[in-house]
């Protein structure tokens, strides 16, 4: 395991570049709707799970537990928006596509942000991750995001905002410069990706 690790972490930059130009590649296409962003996310995520998985902390290992576990999520989710999406964008003629977010579940994901932003904070505060309260923040903000984006509702954006802050933050403080890098990009994408969908968006059932 040590070996691979190592290996991994003396191929840490290109891993890193690797995530930052799929990354940039795939948020453009997010913002306009593309079908082939989901196989790029795929790809964003899988190299900014190893970065989050190799993590060390002072010569030690210190895995990123939440960014691991968020970017497995990611590529669930994003396997789910390639068959999901295919049928949002018969209902829209191939137009850029909303789904409105309806008040029940906006109720709950409230309800659940709010419970669960503190309790996942907690969680991290008593393992050996470096970051707690912005890999908790990060956490449940992006399970939302990436779910709301799944379902094409037009409020992920603002989750995709307060996430990809976090999400900046903990990478700096790492001095993961690249990623950090990656996610000024997502931040700045995820505004203009809500001003388009607002003006050019269509209301489909979903």
């Amino acid at each position: 395991m040590d070996i691979i690790i190592n290996w991994l972490r003396g191929a840490d930059f290109w891993i890193q570049a690797i995530s930052l130009v799929s990354g940039i590649i795939y948020m453009v296409m997010q913002v306009f709707q593309h079908r082939w962003m989901w196989y790029l996310n795929l790809v964003t995520c899988s190299t900014a799970l190893i970065v989050a998985a190799i993590n060390s902390q002072d010569g030690e290992w210190a895995p990123l537990w939440a960014q691991t576990g968020l970017n497995v999520w990611f590529m669930a989710m994003a396997l789910w928006g390639i068959f999901h999406w295919k049928k949002l964008e018969a209902e829209s003629n191939g137009e850029l596509h909303v789904v409105k977010l309806p008040r029940r579940k906006l109720l709950f994901s409230a309800i659940l942000l709010a419970v669960c932003t503190p309790a996942v904070c907690h969680f991290y505060s008593i393992t050996n991750d470096p970051s707690p309260v912005l890999e908790g923040i990060s956490f449940t903000f992006s399970i939302m995001g990436a779910w709301y984006l799944s379902c094409s509702h037009l409020e992920n954006w603002h989750l995709w905002i307060a996430a990809d802050i976090a999400v900046a933050l903990l990478f700096a403080r790492q001095g993961d410069w690249l990623m950090t890098a990656l996610y000024l990009c997502y931040i700045v994408s995820a505004i203009v990706g809500l001003v388009i969908w607002k003006r050019k968006g269509v209301l489909v059932q979903g």
